[in-house]
């Protein structure tokens, strides 16, 4: 059970100047599966992914990566060991071709150019790769992106919104992406569009304020529900509906005039309608 969880956070807290962001969360995160993190905005998902790869750092709590506590552990060191992740704005050079892009990710490594020109095959890419970043259209940034993480060699990797903003086309592009890359690693993502993580999630945490004062935030994690009769065999992630109210009789019609009284009735005041 112990080598089946890839990365876990215990009592994982952040707070602001006496505002909390983070409030308590524990989390289990399980070795080749695909999990999300749903909720409204501003709720925190975002900055427990910057607490977890220690862009931040934990007011209280700790946090495990294959077993290992790495709650005092370095940004760039935490990537090193495999936890590696993406951002809500796409983070490549503008200005320098989509190949340069991919190579930078790899320079640590040998045969860099075949390596890079691999992954950009990988992600669909391979046609792009002389024209600069700034010319992709988002959808293909984006995948440029993955492209990159990709280059760090991830056991782990955590996606920020990674279809915010794109047309449907471009989300399609990218579930499928991310779907073929999750077969051989771990994904955690953040995301809001309910069919996206229908289609690749194992597991879904949902988020929400509690207690007084906002701005605090948990996860309650479930298996998507298998429901038929919505979309096929594709996880639903809607609440059961609530069964139909008993009929109720309609209120008499009031006065068109003064809305008080009921026309026809000893309910008259001084209205003249």
């Amino acid at each position: 059970m112990a080598n089946e969880i890839i990365l876990e956070a215990r009592g994982l807290t952040k707070e602001f100047k006496g505002f909390v962001a983070v409030a308590g969360v524990d989390l289990q995160i399980r070795r080749g599966t695909v999990h999300a993190l749903i909720g409204p905005n501003g709720a925190g998902k975002t900055t427990c992914f910057n607490l977890l790869t220690h862009f931040l750092t934990p007011t209280r709590g700790s946090i495990f990566f294959n077993g290992q506590d790495i709650s005092d552990w370095p940004a760039a060191a935490i990537a090193r060991l495999g936890l590696v992740r993406s951002f809500q704005i796409s983070a490549v050079f503008p200005h320098l071709t989509v190949l340069e892009n991919v190579r930078l990710a790899l320079q640590r490594r040998q045969r860099v150019d075949d390596q890079a020109r691999a992954l950009l095959d990988a992600v669909g890419l391979a046609e792009y790769e002389a024209r600069n970043a700034v010319e992709l259209p988002y959808g293909r940034k984006r995948a440029l992106e993955i492209a990159t993480t990709l280059a760090l060699d991830p056991e782990l990797m955590l996606l920020d919104e990674p279809t915010a903003g794109m047309t449907q086309e471009d989300v399609e592009r990218i579930t499928a992406l991310i779907k073929k890359v999750a077969a051989a690693r771990t994904v955690l993502m953040v995301e809001h569009n309910l069919d996206v993580v229908a289609t690749l999630c194992d597991h879904v945490g949902a988020g929400a304020w509690r207690g007084p004062g906002g701005g605090r935030l948990f996860f309650r994690f479930a298996k998507p529900r298998r429901d038929r009769s919505v979309s096929g065999s594709r996880p639903c992630l809607r609440r059961p509906r609530a069964p139909p109210s008993q009929p109720t009789t309609p209120p008499a019609s009031r006065c068109w005039r003064c809305a008080t009284c009921t026309p026809g009735t000893a309910n008259r005041t001084s209205c003249t309608a």
